[in-house]
């Protein structure tokens, strides 16, 4: 603003007189009508980044579910160290949906997410990968094609949930 439309409002609110003013009611609707601060962009960004990695950790987890079922039904109990690793696979996946499912309860009652379940999260997710990094060891000599896509689908569908974790970590503060 420049210095000489300071003064021009200096001058017009001293040569204002006390029936100028406004009446009390309309002072009132006029603070009624003031738009409020806009959120701090880094709190949006934040809120917006948290949102995306908990979708990715969600479907990250349900991708990795249908693609270790898709592996059990491709090797039809042909391989029992693959099976046994489906079955390791399952089991952390379980466990992190079951925390996901208690953050969002959590979420959904306006309480802010345990640290337990955030834990069951985290160790689901580190469950599951191991394992599926043994699938793919087992099934990298394997000569079923279908086993191996499958598992690749798996590894595709846990990385995108620990990326998600990531995300969420990074930002929910």
């Amino acid at each position: 603003m420049k210095f000489s439309t300071l003064i021009l409002a200096a001058v017009a609110l001293s040569a204002m007189t006390v029936a100028a003013a406004p009446a009390s009611n309309e002072v009132a609707f006029l603070e009624k009508r003031a738009p409020s601060p806009a959120p701090k962009a880094g709190k949006k960004a934040k809120a917006r980044k948290l949102a995306i990695g908990r979708i990715e950790v969600v479907v990250g987890l349900k991708k990795t579910a249908d693609a270790l079922t898709a592996v059990t039904a491709a090797n039809a109990g042909a391989d029992a160290a693959v099976d046994a690793q489906v079955t390791a696979a399952t089991a952390g996946v379980t466990e992190a949906q079951d925390g996901v499912k208690a953050i969002g309860a959590d979420i959904k009652a306006g309480n802010a997410p345990q640290q337990a379940d955030r834990d069951k999260v985290k160790n689901g997710i580190i469950a599951a990968k191991g394992a599926i990094d043994q699938l793919q060891n087992a099934t990298a000599v394997a000569a079923n094609a279908d086993v191996t896509a499958a598992v690749g689908d798996a590894e595709k569908g846990i990385n995108l949930a620990i990326k998600g974790g990531l995300l969420v970590a990074a930002n929910d503060q």
